[in-house]
Order: C-alpha cells, then structure tokens, then sequence
C-alpha cells in the first residue's frame, strides 16, 4: 500500500468513526433515564467538547486495550462470535479480509459499517449481560485513578468510562451495537482471533423466469373491419 493510499484509508476511517461518534454524544430525551443520562452526553461533551476530539481519545483508548493489562481482559469468546458468522459467504468473508487488513481496534472499511451493526446487533445481546458491565465499570474506576497523572491516557480512560455509564443508565434504550465500547470489544476479540478463511462461496445466480411464472401475452382483440363469422 503506498503512502497516499493509507493517507485516503485513514481519511475513510475517521469519516465512518465521525459517523458513530454522533451516536455517542447525540442529545438523548428518552425514558426515565433522562436526568442521569443526559448529565453523562454533556459530561462528554464537556470533556471533549467535539466529536473529533471524542474520536482521537477512543483511538488512543485502543491502544490502551493492547498496552493495559487490565483491559487486555476486556474481550468476548471468539468462538461464539465466529459460530455465528457464515465465513464462506461472500459479504462477510470480504467484511473479515478488509478487517484482517488493519490491526487498529477502530477500524473498519466505511462500506462495511452497516455490515457489522447489523452483525453486532445480531451477536452482543447474547454476550452482554449485567454481571460483564459492572465488571467492566469496576476496571474502568481503577484505572482512571492509575492514570490520573497521564493527561493523554486518563482521558481515553474516561471515554471508555462514560462509555460503560451510558451503557447502564440506558441499557434498555440504546442497541448494544450503537456502543463504542461494545464495539471496540468486539472488534479486538475478532482482530486478535483471526482464522483461516474459505474462498469465497460464488452468489448463487438468480433464477431464470419460468414459463409459468411468465406472463401470457393478451389475446388480440378481433379486427371490427372483419365481417362476424357466419353461423
């Protein structure tokens, strides 16, 4: 890959991130969590006061999740997730080689975002549950309290930290898949789970029409010129 191609991936990259960083810091009016929920979107706002700024924090927080030895614990099993992937069809089979390609946990081709919400959206309900969350919130305390003296890794800490607060206050409300957090987690159990793929199962061609199912041409209206047969 040459230099002006990692320069247009990585402009597609912060381009799809953008575009779920909105979901992250949108303004949310829903439910009886609404007092306790808003008060985290403006803490987040107030801390990173743009999406961009959220974004380049939740890639540092990336990082961490290699560097930590407490996040390095933060993965799902891969092994449920990929039982629930046909690797042999042919989006997903491209979807895994394009995430294969890049080992950044934010990563992935801006053409297979709606691809993988979907799969997220299919996959985390059955391997998030309350016990993992607080778990998870309990991680995220301790560590903010080790990096308080590391600007630059305290505040991908408090991403990842607002993160898994908006997840319990609006756990009922918000899709599992719409979290950056759950997200990044999902990400890294595939990237650090990689597995020999199948070639590519060929689309099956659509069916060519049947006579059946064809339309029978109308009968032509006799001619009026014509004089009516005799009886």
């Amino acid at each position: 890959m040459t230099k002006n191609d990692k320069a247009q991936a990585r402009k597609r990259q912060e381009r799809a991130m953008k575009k779920r960083g909105k979901d992250v810091v949108r303004h949310r009016t829903r439910s009886s969590t609404i007092l306790s929920e808003n008060t985290i979107q403006h803490q987040m706002l107030g801390e990173f006061g743009s999406v961009e700024n959220f974004i380049r924090n939740m890639r540092r927080l990336g990082e961490l999740f290699r560097e930590d030895e407490s996040l390095k614990t933060l993965r799902f099993d891969a092994a449920a997730i990929y039982a629930k992937l046909d690797l042999a069809e042919a989006k997903t089979n491209a979807a895994l080689r394009d995430f294969y390609s890049n080992d950044d946990f934010t990563y992935f081709a801006e053409e297979f975002e709606e691809f993988w919400k979907e799969r997220r959206g299919e996959i985390l309900p059955d391997l998030v549950n309350d016990e993992r969350a607080n778990e998870i919130e309990r991680i995220f305390k301790v560590l903010m309290q080790k990096k308080k003296g590391f600007k630059k890794d305290y505040r991908a800490v408090l991403a990842g930290h607002l993160l898994i607060q908006s997840h319990q206050l609006a756990r009922n409300e918000t899709p599992i898949a719409e979290n950056n957090l759950w997200e990044m987690m999902f990400n890294a159990t595939i990237k650090e789970n990689k597995v020999e793929l199948p070639e590519p199962r060929p689309e099956e061609p659509k069916e060519a029409e049947t006579e059946a199912d064809a339309v029978a041409p109308v009968d032509a209206a006799p001619d009026a010129s014509e004089p009516p047969a005799a009886d």
